[in-house]
């Protein structure tokens, strides 16, 4: 997805350094795990899995939804959950709020309307049964 000229413009700010820290600890809930499966992250290890919602909504909250390593990050994260799946979150958040719905994107039942361009398109095709690439 190529970024709109206004969230570029709005991400040649410097970030400060609580910005910084929130997109490294998003990272790392969805990096792959040398102590995982190939290709599983901290998301789908259940005792780490609920600390992730928190700082997704800090994300938001903070207008980084659209900074292009978020954007990353989130990609990988549909695509690991699409792949390996995810336990529910076990509480109640509004629909719009896809990283709390990650059992309903896993199981295909999320509507895809509701997610970002840049992750309905991968949600799209696996939801379909194709099978993701590293070039999804």
């Amino acid at each position: 997805m190529k970024l709109s000229d206004s969230s570029k413009a709005e991400f040649k700010r410097k970030l400060t350094r609580k910005e910084k820290e929130l997109i490294q600890e998003w990272e790392w809930f969805v990096e792959p795990d040398a102590g995982f499966p190939d290709g599983w992250g901290p998301v789908q290890w259940i005792d780490a899995a609920p600390a992730l919602h928190p700082v997704r909504d800090e994300i938001e909250k903070r207008g980084l939804a659209n900074h292009p390593k978020v954007m990353e990050i989130d990609r990988q994260l549909i695509k690991q959950v699409l792949e390996y799946g995810s336990d529910p979150s076990g509480e109640e958040h509004p629909i719009d709020k896809w990283w709390w719905h990650l059992e309903k994107i896993a199981q295909r039942t999320y509507p895809a309307s509701l997610l970002p361009e840049h992750l309905r398109e991968i949600y799209e095709k696996y939801k379909f049964g194709k099978k993701l690439t590293e070039d999804s």
